[in-house]
């Protein structure tokens, strides 16, 4: 029996054919490892991770059987899965339990009823599970009856999650795990021309894949940095182009390997290298990895404003190999944001968001210079506490603006959306309330103040935009837009806004960065200018 046959024969909807799922408690390892933005939420398209693993859950879940989802998230223990949760929770009914507290889990594992689905924290927080020692497990195996692997992406990895599990309970593959095992085994076995193209900047293992297939494909076409391996081997001059240091000599010459018959090298043209943070010396600010590139050139432009707060080589370090000079973007940014409190007449500040960091500093640094400054999302909720209303449940930042809370520059919310979608006063907030968005008479309030000022700064959402409270923030985006002000906008929530209401081309500047606007506005530089200006 071949491993299609076999993995197909352990599926989980091969054994639901056989015995209901019916009050069964599964244990699921899925693969959700999904990149978040600068907002740390899940960006709609990198979510096909979360989409695929929907498949076997939707089908568990179905059959009436109780779900517990085990994943993991990012490479640090402390990262947490809480944004694919609530994620997950826009597409299917699913409880989230945020500590990994074993006589929690087990009670709520009990309470399961016929379908439920509840997803438990990032399992590499233990040690054991890299090791693949699944004692973590035993507690949370004991409360299942069966396990399921739709994991597919981590199951080259002998870790107890995919492996030693295996060993606690009756396990079984899930839907997305058996489609990719049965796709990839048929891919050699297709009649016809097959093709192979491999990319990337080291071998590793594909090498082995290379080697394997080559009897049973047609061409294999290599690019990346990859192919400057077969074009060293077969005697060209490969410059200061990256090598990998792999021994190809039984296959250098052979036939059905193809590999570029031309480089960018003329005059206009462009190419673009592979993700940078792959090295460690990126964020150390060690720039020895861009050492042979850098020989490579005459200059370096620096275009990135965004990522400029930053000490990465990429904008710091890289700037002691070559003469360095700015992007138009670039320029264009630093002109604008310095410029914002510089102009004459009513200038006004628009905050939003959940946590202040920066934004008090810049709040603070603004205020002498500014006629208001609007605070929506959870900033306002610290005012409002401090100001003596009832917040109820609603998120607070734990921030000190004692010296600033009775700034009467300063406008928060007089109304707000409330968890069932009620609109309601501040000062009519009950102990279970939480405000998620500014209201309606708030609305009118800062369009009024919006449509009186000649300068406008805007960043961070009036609500919590990601979970669908969305009303504020639009409003505001079009007060902006209809306003006759100069208009400045900075951060990835406010740039969504802008560019799902169609009103971000309405927008005088829109900074590409939202860290990096805050830190140019309040210290007035960034590394990644120090950098260049500072030599």
């Amino acid at each position: 029996m071949n491993i299609k046959d076999k993995v197909e024969q352990y599926s989980i909807e091969q054994y639901a054919k056989q015995h209901s799922l019916q009050g069964k408690k599964v244990l699921l390892r899925i693969d959700v490892n999904t990149p978040l933005g600068e907002n740390g939420v899940v960006d709609p398209y990198e979510d096909w991770r979360i989409m695929a693993s929907l498949k076997t859950i939707n089908f568990l879940s179905s059959e009436g059987a109780s779900v517990v989802v085990i994943s993991h998230i990012g490479r640090a223990k402390e990262e947490r899965l809480k944004p694919i949760a609530d994620y997950l929770s826009q597409k299917i009914t699913i409880g989230y339990i945020p500590h990994f507290d074993e006589s929690l889990i087990q009670e709520r594992i009990e309470a399961l009823g016929h379908g439920d689905v509840i997803m438990l924290e990032n399992i590499r927080q233990f040690d054991g599970e890299e090791n693949n020692d699944a004692e973590y497990l035993k507690n949370i195996a004991n409360a299942c009856d069966i396990y399921v692997n739709d994991a597919f992406s981590v199951s080259h990895r002998k870790h107890a999650s995919v492996h030693a599990v295996t060993s606690l309970l009756p396990s079984y593959f899930g839907i997305q795990f058996v489609h990719e095992v049965s796709s990839l085994y048929d891919v050699t076995k297709r009649e016809g021309t097959t093709s192979l193209i491999l990319g990337g900047a080291k071998f590793g293992t594909k090498l082995d894949l290379l080697k394997k297939m080559l009897p049973h494909i047609s061409y294999a076409m290599i690019g990346g940095a990859l192919a400057n391996v077969f074009l060293k081997e077969r005697g060209f001059n490969i410059g200061a182009s990256y090598v990998d240091d792999t021994d190809i000599s039984d296959i250098v010459d052979n036939e059905k390997i193809i590999v570029m018959i031309d480089a960018i090298e003329g005059h206009g043209d462009v190419i673009m290298l592979e993700n940078i943070r792959q090295f460690d010396g990126e964020e150390n600010n060690d720039a020895e990895y861009l050492k042979n590139i850098a020989n490579a050139c005459d200059i370096y432009v620096n275009d990135a404003f965004s990522v400029s707060h930053r000490k990465h080589a990429s904008v710091h370090a890289v700037t002691s190999l070559l003469p360095s000079y700015f992007g138009i973007q670039f320029v264009h940014e630093v002109s604008s944001l310095y410029d914002v409190t510089k102009r004459e007449g009513t200038t006004s500040l628009i905050l939003g968001g959940a946590k202040f960091g920066t934004k008090l500093d810049l709040l603070k640094k603004m205020l002498p210079h500014i006629s208001y400054a609007m605070i929506g999302g959870a900033l306002a909720n610290v005012f409002l506490k401090e100001r003596g209303f009832n917040i109820g449940a609603s998120y607070v930042d734990d921030t000190d603006i004692s010296d600033i809370v009775d700034n009467e520059k300063i406008i928060v919310m007089i109304d707000a959306i409330d968890q069932d979608g009620d609109v309601v006063s501040v000062d009519e907030i009950q102990n279970h309330d939480v405000m998620l968005d500014i209201g309606p008479e708030t609305e009118k309030l800062f369009e009024h103040i919006i449509a009186a000022s000649d300068t406008i700064l805007w960043n961070g959402p009036m609500g919590k935009y990601e979970d669908g409270y969305t009303s504020g923030s639009i409003s505001v985006a079009e007060s902006c837009a209809h306003a006759p002000a100069w208009v400045v906008t900075g951060g990835g929530d406010t740039a969504t806004v802008l560019q799902e209401t169609n009103l971000i081309d309405t927008i005088d500047v829109v900074s590409t960065g939202g860290g990096a606007m805050l830190d140019f506005l309040v210290e007035g530089t960034l590394p990644g200018i120090e950098a260049i200006v500072g030599k």
